[in-house]
């Protein structure tokens, strides 16, 4: 028992406290008038998709800088010379995401196909071209625009799912959470 009583760590007490629990129908939306009501703001934007929202547990972050050079051999001296060429920068991390009820459920599976669409092409008259996401990671990256390089879903064993048998279930069959592991490509901001 704490000092803040039995209840202070129930579910419904987290819901409250930090705005769990508030999604409606909309994709990626809170019904909360705050709209960084999640725990950590992770969420994606594409011309094409719009913008999605994730609420869930961010982990393993990795960031690399890579620059290039290009060695040159002068005449006359033993040792190399360096041109600095190019430079990238990519951000790799995972995600897990939740359901936290059946009604949940369905609107979680809808942004994950759409974070799925963001990785395909969009056509045009003259062919096709890739998406330029912007993402916001909390406030390490707030709409940094990045192209996504690599995209897993992963459902773990340990995963409960959701097979209809729950008061307001529906017709659905589907794991209440999913690992995702997103690779981005860092494009420099102005």
């Amino acid at each position: 028992i704490t000092e803040y009583g039995d209840t202070y760590y129930t579910e419904k007490n987290i819901e409250g406290r930090v705005g769990l629990g508030n999604s409606d129908t909309t994709i990626g939306k809170s019904t909360s008038k705050d709209d960084y009501s999640d725990l950590i703001k992770l969420s994606f934007t594409t011309d094409g998709v719009g913008t999605i929202q994730f609420r869930g547990t961010v982990n393993s972050i990795n960031e690399t800088f890579t620059p290039n050079w290009t060695e040159i051999k002068y005449s006359g001296r033993a040792e190399n010379a360096y041109l600095y060429d190019t430079f990238g920068r990519e951000l790799n991390f995972g995600f897990r995401v939740y359901a936290y009820s059946v009604s949940e459920l369905q609107p979680m599976w809808q942004r994950l196909e759409k974070l799925g669409k963001m990785t395909m092409p969009t056509y045009v008259s003259s062919g096709y071209r890739g998406n330029i996401t912007k993402f916001t990671l909390g406030t390490m990256y707030k709409n940094f625009p990045a192209l996504i390089s690599s995209l897993q879903y992963a459902i773990p064993d340990e995963f409960t799912w959701e097979i209809g048998l729950n008061q307001g279930a529906s017709d659905n069959v589907l794991p209440m959470g999913v690992d995702v592991t997103i690779g981005l490509k860092l494009l420099g901001k102005k």
